[in-house]
């Protein structure tokens, strides 16, 4: 059986980066995750293993548990594999599979998750730097649209910002394409996207801008309307211009 220790040592240009902690195994995580460098690159390996859901509590959960992370790390290899290179998204770099275990690692950057960057840099990013920020989720967003592809869980830690700014999105195991009936979920009703919480089909349609227009504009839309991304854009760009 392939091992996380013995994959890292079948590609042995890549060493584990011990100055980095693992995540924890527990049933909140969706895998276990060992962050890793190569050719001064970083890298995330994400592996789901029966190893890993034994350390789980609750025996009733188990299989459950299982069934469910491998299908959702299988799906996100699915995913990333079949979405043209774009700078705001993640690039998965190589995969394995065994009858045991499902390893994916993906390209990650040298920077850290959105949350984190926003509260390191709470009081001195500037407006512009924000702007810069929301043009490149939007950005990636289109471009998965462009592709037919729903992410279904953007949130701030499920975005990192490199080292030279760039946003970039991640974790595509709840990512479905565009008419896809959702059936479960893996997350709580409260971070879930409304057609996940309904459990009805989701499109594109289904606008993530159109709440940012509210905002701004003091303007509630009709539940039928539809703000395309490009308009999200021109906006962003209009900002960008007068900052």
């Amino acid at each position: 059986m392939l091992t996380v220790q013995g994959y890292l040592q079948e590609l042995n240009s890549i060493t584990q980066e011990n100055s980095i902690p693992q995540a924890k195994a527990s049933e909140g995580n969706f895998s276990e995750v060992t962050p890793c460098v190569w050719n001064s690159k970083r890298y995330v390996m994400k592996t789901v293993s029966k190893e890993f859901i034994e350390s789980f509590n609750d025996e009733s959960y188990k299989e459950k548990a299982l069934l469910q992370r491998v299908s959702n790390l299988e799906n996100e290899v699915k995913i990333l594999e079949c979405i043209p290179k774009h700078k705001n998204i993640i690039e998965i770099f190589d995969k394995k599979r065994t009858s045991d275990e499902r390893i994916a690692v993906t390209f990650f950057e040298e920077g850290e998750h959105l949350i984190k960057y926003l509260l390191d840099t709470r009081g001195k990013i500037t407006a512009k730097q924000e702007v810069v920020l929301l043009m490149g989720l939007f950005e990636g967003i289109k471009h998965l649209h462009t592709n037919g592809i729903i992410h279904l869980d953007i949130r701030l830690d499920n975005v990192v910002v490199s080292k030279d700014g760039t946003l970039k999105i991640i974790d595509f195991g709840s990512s479905i394409y565009d008419g896809d009936c959702i059936h479960a979920t893996t997350g709580g009703d409260l971070y879930g996207a409304v057609k996940i919480v309904e459990r009805v089909s989701y499109l594109l349609s289904s606008n993530i801008g159109k709440k940012m227009d509210e905002i701004i504009k003091s303007y509630q839309y009709d539940d039928s309307a539809d703000l395309q991304l490009d308009l999200i854009l021109k906006m962003m760009k209009e900002l960008l211009d007068d900052c």
